[in-house]
């Protein structure tokens, strides 16, 4: 009587598990994200396309500033290129100390209209909530518009005379480093970030313009400052005590060979940098060789030059971008924007006294964002209340923490906020007919018969991956909790970390009552949440059925065949526009398409997976139009919606790197593939490009499994 059963609504999860007589409707705190982008109950919505144009209502949480200053407009030699030329990368002479032309933004792109209040600090917000090239798009979405929500914490002070190119804090928080531009007056910096004055200023070559910098941590495990120059493709490496320079280096970028941005990735221990063209590009960090390219785009698919100082948070390389007050921060794998966030509001342009004076300047702090531009008078600490995650692995200030590796053994403090269920039932233990397999046989994908319905070993979890311990507390309801807060095999560990271990906080929102006989495999919404569909398992007894999501009662339900075991099921919408419910079964390699009202079969096929053939869990991606199935194995096999074709396979991982296998019953949720585990109460949702975990939940307290009646009544369903 395993949990067993996921199913995503409008605006809660619903589990249930094998023979369980009830259901729980539940929330997840440290998911923020998970219903922003379900404006439907059930599967998500296919109509909310990335790069949509709809606009998300948002509201800028701001200060406005009341000082100006009016610094003269820097002079620069050369027109800046065409975007078609910087697309080339042919940006020999781009203009970054040149008169500048007075026609603002002309020949950028034209941006989306995003409606802006001012609201004054105290106020509140409702904002919406791998490494190869050519990575697909899974997970390569966020949000699905600019916006312009953000909070000032505090404005601070900034030398009027920097032309900032470069800024980042040490790995200890405790000095701000910062690089400046243009010829004769370009400077390396250390800032105290209390007080934020000048602690030690070093003039550069008079024949160097200075560009962006990072702080790193080299081979030998030495805090360093690297710093790249514009047109001279030489690049530098500062002792961060003394800014002594100890090495001197010559690099290349594109067709100009010129540098703009760098920041540093400390999980690939590599550089990434930019060159005003659409590209960043990947070095080594020992060797400084490229590794890689990537093109940038933004949400509705454009390329984006231009890019000028990054900084990477969060798994993302965040960008500014020159001649505009953009922020986007882009998935290092596909080069694809992710979140955009428009700055405008921050400091406005007619206030800044000339048009070169731009945003540009980004540094990671603790617990602060910090921002500030060419020639500001000013820096801002500012928090994104849309980005939960973004200091929860950075236990440091600056750079993200390298000592914090995915897949660490160290625990997160977790509560856990559940009520105990005071009712029990005790149904029959469900009778099986075979033993089964190893997890060695089923990542083989040998699982030609893998025990789902025989007699069940009484050795408990014996022979399952050994628990991460967790210590859970059983909070009350009413009390609160503080928890911590694309289609290619093979694509690579960038953007695969949300968590970075097990955790058990969830909230029981409702308990509702289930039918103790349903063996639950499948579990969904109608795409309208007026339906809830489940489809259960065993030979002889299986059924498919709609349920009021109101009462709860079943309202229809139909017999299987008694020569079928059916299994997991999921709402779709065809390509004719209908709204469909498909059904895989166990060993029968058979599915079944039904009509959602009458639960009429309207087809059947046949189908594979591996070794096997077996079918367990059935999910869809609207996104893709594809199917992802699982059979038990270690693997999610994805099908095309329409022909049903394998288009690929992808093999699970848990935080550790250790395979999983008997995934059970699925949900698409939020980009994740979420998936209950046969015989565990863990709900894993994984990345469904590269099959890395990237949430996982111990659910064992939403109702024990020595409450349960039988270890076959398992948790098994997620709506």
């Amino acid at each position: 009587n395993v949990l067993n059963g996921i199913a995503l609504g409008k605006d809660h999860v619903l589990l249930t598990g094998k023979r369980w007589d009830r259901m729980y409707k539940v929330h997840f705190p440290d998911w923020p994200s998970l219903f922003v982008n379900n404006n439907q109950s059930g599967d998500v919505d296919e109509d909310r396309n990335v790069g949509e144009e709809e606009e998300d209502e948002v509201v800028t949480e701001v200060v406005l500033p009341d000082s100006e200053t009016d610094p003269t407009e820097k002079n620069e030699n050369n027109a800046s290129k065409s975007e078609d030329q910087i697309q080339n990368t042919s940006i020999e002479n781009n203009n970054k100390n040149g008169d500048a032309d007075e026609v603002g933004n002309d020949g950028e792109g034209e941006k989306d209209e995003v409606d802006t209040e001012v609201v004054l600090p105290g106020s509140e917000t409702d904002p919406t909530e791998e490494n190869e090239e050519n990575a697909p798009e899974a997970m390569d979405q966020i949000q699905s518009t600019i916006i312009n929500t953000f909070t000032i914490l505090e404005q601070v002070d900034h030398d009027p005379s920097s032309f900032t190119q470069g800024l980042s804090y040490s790995n200890d928080g405790k000095v701000i480093f910062e690089t400046t531009g243009i010829y004769r007056n370009s400077k390396v910096r250390r800032i105290n970030p209390d007080t934020f004055d000048v602690e030690l200023s070093v003039d550069m070559d008079d024949k160097f313009f200075g560009e962006g910098s990072t702080i790193y941590t080299d081979a030998d495990g030495n805090e360093r400052l690297m710093e790249i120059t514009w047109n001279e493709q030489t690049g530098f490496i500062y002792d961060t005590g003394t800014l002594e320079k100890l090495q001197e280096f010559k690099y290349t970028t594109g067709g100009g060979d010129q540098g703009w941005g760098i920041t540093y990735n400390p999980s690939e221990q590599e550089f990434i940098v930019s060159d005003g063209s659409k590209f960043l590009y990947f070095w080594d960090r020992d060797t400084l060789a490229e590794k890689r390219t990537v093109a940038v785009t933004r949400f509705d698919g454009s390329s984006q030059n231009q890019l000028n100082e990054l900084e990477f948070m969060d798994g993302l390389v965040c960008c500014n971008i020159w001649h505009s007050d953009d922020i986007i921060c882009v998935n290092p794998v596909t080069g694809k924007s992710v979140r955009e966030y428009d700055m405008s509001s921050l400091w406005p342009a007619d206030q800044r006294g000339g048009r070169e004076n731009v945003l540009n300047g980004i540094a990671l702090g603790k617990d602060h964002v910090l921002l500030t531009g060419k020639r500001w008078d000013r820096m801002y600490k500012v928090h994104f209340p849309d980005w939960p995650s973004l200091f929860v692995n950075n236990n440091q200030s600056g750079d993200v923490d390298e000592d914090r590796n995915v897949g660490e053994e160290e625990e997160d403090e977790v509560v856990t906020e559940v009520v105990l269920p005071d009712s029990e039932t005790d149904p029959t233990e469900k009778n099986e007919n075979n033993a089964s397999k190893s997890e060695d046989q089923i990542q083989n994908t040998s699982i030609e018969n893998n025990n789902k319905n025989g007699d069940a070993d009484e050795v408990g979890n014996d022979g399952e991956g050994e628990k991460d311990e967790v210590d859970t507390e059983v909070v009350l309801p009413g009390s609160e909790t503080d928890p911590t807060e694309e289609n290619e095999e093979n694509a690579p560990e960038a953007m695969d970390q949300i968590q970075s271990t097990i955790i058990n906080t969830f909230t029981i929102l409702e308990q509702v009552d289930h039918d103790p006989s349903s063996f639950t495999q499948g579990l969904s919404y109608s795409n309208d949440g007026k339906v809830i569909f489940e489809t259960t398992g065993i030979y002889r007894n299986s059924k498919v059925r709609r349920i009021n999501p109101d009462t709860f009662d079943v309202e229809l339900s139909v017999d299987m065949d008694d020569k079928f075991f059916g299994e997991g099921s999921t709402i779709y919408t065809d390509a004719d526009g209908n709204e469909r419910l498909m059904e895989i079964t166990w060993n029968e390699q058979t599915g079944f398409i039904y009509d959602t009202g009458t639960l009429e079969k309207l087809q059947e096929f046949k189908y594979t997976t591996g070794g096997g053939d077996q079918g367990w869990g059935i999910t869809y991606n609207p996104s893709e139009q594809e199917f992802i199935v699982s059979d038990g194995s270690k693997f999610l096999y994805f099908w095309d919606r329409d022909t049903l074709a394998e288009k690929r396979t992808v093999a699970v991982t848990r935080f550790d790197g250790s395979s999983q296998n008997q995934l059970n019953e699925l949900e698409f949720m939020d980009g994740l593939v979420c998936c209950n585990i046969w015989h565990s109460d863990d709900i894993i949702c994984v990345n469904p490009v590269t099959g890395k975990s990237v949430r996982e939940y111990d659910m064992s307290s939403l109702w024990p499994a020595d409450q349960r009646g039988g270890r076959e009544n398992v948790l098994n369903g997620i709506a």
